[in-house]
C-alpha cells in the first residue's frame, strides 16, 4: 500500500547531527625563518645597500651586468621599468625575489666580481639565480656554454635569460 504524499515521513531537523569541525587547516599567523643573514655592513658597496633589505624569503636573486652601475646612482630608467613589470607579471610574493649584483662600478667602468656574487648566493641560501644577459652569464658561469637555458653550479640553478638591453 502506498501512502499519500502527505503522510510520507519528512526529515527531521532537530536530528541532523552537528556539523563537523573544517577539514581545512587554520590558518597560521606566518613566522619567518630562522635565518641569519650577514650583517649589511659587513658587505662592500653596492651589495651593502642591498643586504638590509632582503627578506628572509628570499628564493631567487636576479643579476645583470650593469647592475654595479645603475646601483651607483646611474640607474637606466628603461631598464628599471622593465624589471618592475617583469616582478609584476610573474606575481611571487613580495621578498621572494632580490637583486644582487655580480659586478660593481668604479666611477668609469664596470667590475666583474664574481666572489662576492657567489658568496651572497651561499650567505643568503638561494637556490636560484636569473642571470640577464651573456655578460651575466659569463662572469658567474663563465664555464657555461652560452646557448644553455640553464645550468647548476653548486647546488643553484642558474636560469640564462636574455639581456635587459637587448
Amino acid at each position: 500500500q502506498v501512502q499519500p504524499e502527505s503522510r510520507k515521513q519528512r526529515p527531521s531537523f532537530d536530528r541532523t547531527p552537528p556539523a563537523k569541525p573544517s577539514r581545512m587547516p587554520t590558518r597560521k599567523e606566518s613566522v619567518k625563518p630562522d635565518v641569519n643573514f650577514p650583517v649589511p655592513e659587513s658587505w662592500p658597496a653596492p651589495w651593502s645597500a642591498l643586504a638590509g633589505r632582503i627578506n628572509p624569503r628570499v628564493q631567487i636573486f636576479w643579476t645583470y651586468a650593469q647592475m654595479g652601475q645603475d646601483l651607483s646612482g646611474q640607474a637606466d630608467a628603461e631598464r628599471r621599468k622593465l624589471f618592475q613589470s617583469l616582478i609584476g607579471y610573474m606575481g611571487l610574493p613580495k621578498g621572494a625575489i632580490s637583486f644582487w649584483p655580480c659586478t660593481s662600478w668604479n666611477g668609469s667602468e664596470i667590475e666583474n666580481k664574481s666572489d662576492i656574487f657567489w658568496k651572497g648566493v651561499e650567505s643568503y641560501g638561494v637556490k636560484f639565480v636569473a642571470s640577464f644577459g651573456d655578460k651575466a652569464r659569463s662572469i658567474i658561469a663563465p664555464d657555461a656554454p652560452s646557448s644553455s637555458a640553464s645550468v647548476h653550479i653548486n647546488g643553484v640553478q642558474i636560469l640564462m635569460l636574455h639581456d635587459p638591453d637587448f
